[in-house]
């Protein structure tokens, strides 16, 4: 039974309800919006990470006679004794940086 100031009997205020919908709404909606941005940013990323990775495969098998897979897991071992990514050993070695070339 709603008392004198128009509340319900379970102590809720239906216009705190009513008003924080809007809100809620509002907030999912920008959250959405923002999501395929923040997809399409790691997208991009992966696919010039990815791109950088097979030109530096290219120039370890122009360089040394190996297949693909012998010159990814170089690249890999290179990365793993640098203690750095895949990503940054492809882009300094595709960049000419020389301790890439090692």
């Amino acid at each position: 039974m709603p008392d004198s100031l128009g509340h319900g009997g379970n102590g809720d205020c239906p216009g705190r309800r009513n008003g924080s919908a809007p809100a809620a709404t509002l907030l999912a909606n920008i959250q959405a919006s923002e999501a395929p941005h923040r997809i399409s940013e790691a997208l991009a990323e992966s696919l010039h990470s990815r791109d950088l990775v097979n030109r530096a495969c290219g120039i370890l098998m122009q360089r040394h006679s190996l297949t693909v897979n012998m010159a990814l897991a170089e690249l890999m071992r290179r990365a793993r004794r640098k203690n750095s990514t895949l990503g940054q050993i492809s882009a300094d070695l595709v960049a000419g940086i020389p301790a890439a070339l090692e």
